[in-house]
């Protein structure tokens, strides 16, 4: 009896950038300011530091969240947009589920950032992190599925 073996075809460093981000997303950065509360430690304050915005003078690791997101989204368009052509979908059928993502992303972005409010058009924010995710989400496989290689570097 012969078993198959399924053999993953995930790129793990990506997986482990992108669960890095998310456990910074999802609170290490509040632990980090509940410890560092109590603490006068130079270490901590300046850990403490990182998790939080800057104004306009510099940045910190909390500001290279979204552009680690945004090279993350680009970094799996070649894996999984590369996969499904050699399952032999169609770039309009690849384009179709695009759109899709990027209105998932879009339209959930502007909802949530505008704290769930029907707001009028002329306040309501649009360029939001989810939006810009899906918008370049879309963008990366046109570019990805209709132009050649040395396009593909220019962009």
């Amino acid at each position: 009896m012969t078993q198959e073996v399924n053999i993953s075809r995930r790129l793990y460093s990506l997986v482990a950038l992108r669960s890095f981000v998310m456990f910074w997303i999802i609170g290490f950065g509040y632990i980090i300011e509940g410890y560092s509360s109590n603490i006068t430690s130079a270490f901590w304050l300046f850990i403490h530091s990182q998790g939080t915005h800057k104004i306009w003078n510099g940045f910190t690791f909390w500001d290279l969240i979204f552009p680690l997101f945004m090279f993350m989204t680009g970094a799996a368009i070649t894996y999984a947009t590369g996969r499904s052509l050699v399952k032999e979908l169609t770039r309009k059928q690849l384009m179709v589920k695009a759109f899709k993502r990027g209105v998932i992303l879009i339209i959930p972005g502007i909802i949530f950032n505008n704290r769930q409010q029907l707001l009028p058009v002329s306040v309501i924010r649009l360029p939001v992190v989810l939006g810009k995710i899906g918008a370049s989400y879309v963008l990366a496989c046109i570019i990805y599925l209709y132009s050649y290689r040395r396009a593909q570097w220019i962009f």
